[in-house]
């Protein structure tokens, strides 16, 4: 790529506020961008609503090879890095129920994932028409979802889980070694224990065109010295969306029977880790896939929660409800689990990028 024009620095410095990420400092630098550019983009000025929404829809259907898209970039994470910390303290969120350390590591993870964003909307009013859906995936996909697989007390209740589904794997084998079943439903001879299961932050499968696809949000992996897995999903859902996880669960082992590979992002310390498990490989209980999914606490719950008194930041994230749950119409059986998070908590970190 060319160096940043003085164009480009222009537009970075233009209607921006706070303190650019490490990531875009560092992406200006790497285009020829002077540390005097950066400096300059930290100019407070504040920018509408309606820009603000034209600058994301330019973001989005920028060209990703341009260093103009650099430019916007910088200009909504300058935006985002003051205002969304600001934004949380209104809320009983902090960085620790996202796995951060600092307030401005969220909307770090907010500008990462609008940098790999795109829009199919073919006109700003198109975008802006559509402006709630899409807020609405980011909550769900970005905010929840990060929420959901790094939550100290969440991942201490998906660890309890894959240790329930490791000793049910291995309480079947004590007595039958054909007791476990394949990915063809065929049963399959084990004569090793499974070993504690492993935290995955992601799962893909590469399908039989060889494209990667995304799968289930996360979960556990559990090993066994002869190469088998087993494997706990778990799915993450805002509440208008969880009517269609059960669905989603009725396709999980036909989409995987179809599959070339699963890939799984194994977290191993901080370390990120992928493996690359066949179909095949995998084994599962006669009667019980483990499907789980993770919904906020619904809204009139939330409200009768607040009317008592304001949700203290110690309780966020407990889990007020779980069990099984069973689709007629797809006849897949599940677990779901409530957990005290309100929607609008969400909704208040990602109003910023568009000046709500």
């Amino acid at each position: 790529m060319n160096a940043l024009s003085k164009a480009d620095l222009s537009a970075i410095g233009k209607h921006v506020g706070g303190a650019l990420s490490a990531k875009v400092v560092k992406a200006l630098s790497d285009h020829g961008a002077p540390p005097g550019a950066a400096a300059h983009a930290l100019a407070l000025k504040p920018v509408s609503a309606p820009q603000r929404r034209k600058l994301v829809f330019d973001l989005l259907t920028s060209n990703p090879e341009t260093t103009a898209r650099l430019a916007l970039l910088a200009r909504v994470d300058t935006i985002l890095r003051v205002e969304v910390p600001q934004r949380m303290a209104k809320t009983p969120l902090r960085p620790r129920h996202f796995g951060l350390q600092t307030p401005d590591q969220l909307p770090a993870l907010l500008s990462d994932r609008l940098a790999r964003m795109e829009t199919r909307a073919g006109s700003l009013a198109e975008f802006e028409a559509g402006l709630s859906g899409w807020l609405s995936n980011i909550a769900g996909n970005v905010i929840f979802e990060r929420l959901a697989k790094y939550e100290p007390g969440l991942v201490r209740f998906v660890d309890d889980l894959g240790t329930d589904l490791v000793a049910l794997l291995n309480a079947d084998l004590a007595v039958r070694p054909r007791a476990l079943l394949g990915i063809d439903g065929t049963a399959r001879t084990v004569s090793q224990a499974f070993d504690a299961p492993q935290r995955v932050v992601k799962f893909s499968l590469e399908g039989p065109d060889k494209v990667v696809r995304e799968f289930t949000d996360f979960g556990r992996l559990a090993p066994n010295p002869e190469g088998w897995w087993g494997l706990l999903p778990v799915e993450v859902k805002l509440e208008r969306a969880a009517g269609g996880v059960s669905g989603q669960f009725s396709e999980f082992m036909p989409r995987l029977a179809e599959s070339r590979k699963l890939i799984a992002v194994v977290l191993e310390g901080n370390t990120e880790v992928e493996r690359h498990i066949l179909p095949s490989q995998l084994l599962f209980l006669r009667h019980d896939l483990g499907q789980t999914v993770i919904t906020p606490v619904t809204k009139k719950l939330i409200t009768r929660i607040e009317q008592q008194k304001p949700v203290p930041v110690g309780d966020v994230a407990q889990v007020t409800e779980f069990g099984p749950a069973f689709s007629q119409v797809h006849q897949t059986t599940y677990y779901r689990a409530r957990v005290l998070v309100a929607r609008r908590w969400l909704d208040e970190l990602i109003k910023p990028i568009v000046g709500l």
